[in-house]
């Protein structure tokens, strides 16, 4: 190997240029790794409100219409088409009920 290029290769500009280009890649790496965290869908995990609308202990105080009702409407606002949201509100209270 020729002595001129292995006195480049231990130079520090090379030395500069190589840590520049790590710390610079490093930092992309933190900005686009901060931006996907930003965006994504936070989901809150409703297991014990599930849990709470089909145990047989709790009475509902108010008439299941209306619960049905506003439950599928906070399907559909959560981003399932009505005729989704119908489909497991059905399937709830049928588990609910016990057939």
């Amino acid at each position: 190997v020729d002595g001129r290029l292995l006195h480049l290769l231990r130079s520090n500009a090379l030395m500069t240029m190589m840590a520049g280009t790590m710390l610079a890649l490093l930092l992309a790496g933190m900005v686009v790794s901060s931006r996907s965290r930003r965006s994504s869908i936070h989901i809150k995990d409703q297991t014990w409100a599930v849990e709470q609308t089909m145990s047989r202990q709790s009475e509902p105080e108010y008439t299941p219409i209306e619960d049905s009702q506003k439950q599928v409407r906070d399907l559909t606002d959560f981003g399932y088409s009505p005729e989704v949201a119908e489909a497991i509100v059905n399937h709830e209270e049928r588990a609910r009920r016990g057939h």
